[in-house]
This record gives C-alpha cells, structure tokens and sequence, in this order.
C-alpha cells in the first residue's frame, strides 16, 4: 500500500491551476474567515461556482453539480480552504431530497441546491427540546393539498440568509414521539415565517424562527407521512460524521473536520506570531523550548482528530478546539485576546475571538454528552443509563 504523496496526471494539475485562477480573479480571502462561517460568497463567486457545477462537483451536471471525480472534487475542497471560501453547500440534504423528494422538488429545488444558487438551514431544535429531537412540537395539519405549520425552531443557524429551512414537524400525537414526525422543506418567504437574531458568544449569529400558519403544499414534503423520523436519520448521520464519505462532495464536510480546520488556522497564526515576537533574551519566541513544546502538542493533537472518524471525530475535535483555544491565547496574550483593529491585536483579534467560539462546539450539532451516550450504546453495546 502506497502512502506517499499523490501524484496529479496533466489534466489534473491543469484543472487545479484553473480553478486556482479563477479564485484568484472572482474572491479576495477574508483573514476573519476562520470557522463555521456565517456569510455566503459573493454574488459573482456563487454564480462562477454554480456554472460550473463546483459546490456540489460529485452531483451529476444533471443535478446541478459537475460529476467530477474524486480527486477533482478534493483539489477544489482544498483550494477552497485554503482561499477562505465559506462553507455553503447543502450535502446534508441533497441525497434525502434525491430519495425522498417529490418530481417537484427534483425539478425545481434539487437543481438550484445542487448549484449553490440557493441554501437551506435545519428546523430541527426547540425551544423545550434541543438534543431530544422527536419532542418537536412544531406542528402540520394538512388541509387538502396543503401542510398549515404552526411552532418555533431554536438556534436555527443561517435562516437569515437561507431560501429554505429543511423542517421536522409533528403530524400526530406526541406521545408517540418518534412515529409521528414528518420532514418538509419550507421555503423561507413564506408569509408567516418570522427570523429573530441570538448571538452567541464569538459575534456568532444564530436564530430563533416562528411559523404562524404557514401554508406550504404537499409536495414539499419529504418521505411519507410520520416516517420524518426515519427520512432525518440521513441527514443526521452524515453531519455526524457517519454518512458515507464517498457519497460527500467535500470528503471532509463533517461538523469535526470543520473544528479541526479552524485549530489548524489557529496553530498558523500562533506560529506567525512566534516568528514575529521576541522574548525578554532577544531571541524569537519560536525559538523557545516551551513555545515549540506547546505548539507541537497541538499539532499532534490535530493528527489525531483527522484520524478519528465517525461521531467520535466531532466529539474529539470539539475537546480539543476547545483546550487549544485556550492554551493559545493564553500562550499569545495580552496580544492575542485583543479585538481586530484594537492597538496591538494580532491575527485580526481571532485567537481571542476562537477562545469564544470554541465552548459552543460541544453544543452544535448535538451535545458531546449525546455523541458519548450514542458512541456507548452502538459502539460498545452498553446499556441505557437509568
């Protein structure tokens, strides 16, 4: 087995130095883009990728993606990480909407998905029912053709800027919790869909979003009636880390590769810094045995979350994320905790910002503490805590 480095044949080389260019000509990377980024590309960027079939590039051309192969598709993760391009693709849900749409869905939403001119966010989250996702209470009531919704959805990410919000509602009684949900796709323009803000800690923004009679029609449901349970269970187990990879256009687009990828944007700028500063001897702070030690630790552990797959992989990179955050800005500080454009700041205030961010990665997505009950019952067969 050949572990070295992959070699690119002509056209592969030359696809990437085309896709270098035009990243080149349409995007201007953002120094503050470091983790679950909260903006889309611009306008020009998002229709040079949609034309090019380039979020989504594994998806069929006829699909709205360009049918590229795997490593294509992997230089173009590469080149967007390492040009700053937010994340606003839609693999969770592009192969429920291709198993479980309606021919509606398929030729009208799948296509503009598929591209990136359109986004979703998740409805999943409520006010009295987080991580414990069959209690939604949200509720749809068909009314002929149509589905009224009534409810709220908490920390619904992206709805500001989302033309769909990808919905598990309840359609019978809630006592029978998992076999009475139902999954629909609603679009965000629909009158009586109300978007307020929550900021969490890092100027990261969240929702609140209500439903007030909302009507949509039957064809934006998902998978037969009361099986919502079942049809979310895919989208859940590729965002956890359990999906098929070879099924995802971006073979790293789990919630951990996302953590993972922000540490290492932190351990570069921590490195900058140590090249940069002198210590009290005049020397370079890279130089100094406990600053190498530190950054080297976190190197290490970064490896390590790579190499971790499945729901483990979120929950060890959240933890790591979490230590690191900390260790470095206290390793950088009082430079490194100041804000972007205070006098002195460093790496644009984003080692302090990143301390913020990093205690909500054990939240997003599902708690650690509901991966570890997950990982205890279907990995070691333990049984339920009583």
């Amino acid at each position: 087995m050949n572990f070295g480095p992959l070699a690119l044949d002509p056209s592969q080389e030359a696809f990437e130095a085309e896709a270098r260019r035009l990243l080149e000509e349409h995007w201007t990377p953002d120094p503050h883009i470091i983790a679950l980024d909260h903006d889309r590309p611009t306008p020009e960027l998002v229709e040079v990728l949609a034309e090019r079939g380039w979020v989504h590039p594994r998806t069929s051309p006829e699909d709205g993606g360009a049918g590229l192969g795997a490593v294509e598709a992997r230089l173009l993760t590469a080149l967007f990480d390492e040009y700053r391009v937010p994340n606003y693709n839609n693999d969770l849900i592009l192969p429920t909407l291709r198993t479980h749409g309606s021919p509606e869905l398929k030729a009208t939403v799948l296509p503009d998905l598929a591209s990136g001119r359109k986004s979703f966010c998740l409805g999943y989250s409520e006010p009295d029912s987080g991580s414990d996702m069959a209690a939604a209470r949200t509720r749809a009531v068909q009314d002929g053709d149509t589905w009224v919704i009534n409810g709220a959805k908490m920390f619904t990410t992206y709805a500001h800027e989302s033309d769909y919000v990808f919905m598990l509602a309840r359609t019978g009684p809630v006592e029978d919790k998992h076999r009475t949900l139902t999954m629909f796709l609603v679009p965000m323009d629909s009158e009586g869909v109300e978007v307020q803000p929550i900021w969490a800690m890092g100027r990261v923004r969240t929702n609140m979003t209500f439903y007030r009679d909302v009507r949509i029609p039957d064809s934006y449901r998902l998978g037969p009636v009361n099986e919502g349970w079942r049809v979310v269970s895919e989208p859940l187990a590729a965002e956890h880390g359990k999906g098929d990879f070879d099924a995802l256009e971006d073979l790293n687009g789990s919630m951990g590769a996302a953590f993972t990828r922000t540490l290492e944007r932190l351990v570069q700028y921590t490195v900058d810094w140590a090249v940069q500063t002198t210590g009290a001897d005049g020397r370079p702070l890279i130089e100094d045995p406990v600053v190498r030690q530190q950054l080297a630790t976190a190197l290490l552990d970064i490896e390590v979350c790579w190499n971790t797959p499945g729901e483990f992989g979120k929950v060890m990179a959240a933890e790591t994320l979490i230590r690191h955050a900390d260790a470095l800005a206290d390793l950088t500080a009082p430079a490194g905790i100041l804000t972007d454009g205070a006098e002195g700041a460093i790496a644009h205030g984003l080692i302090g910002w990143a301390r913020l961010f990093a205690p909500g990665t054990a939240i997003y997505g599902g708690t650690t503490e509901i991966y570890r009950n997950n990982l205890a019952r279907g990995a070691l067969g333990l049984p339920r805590s009583r």
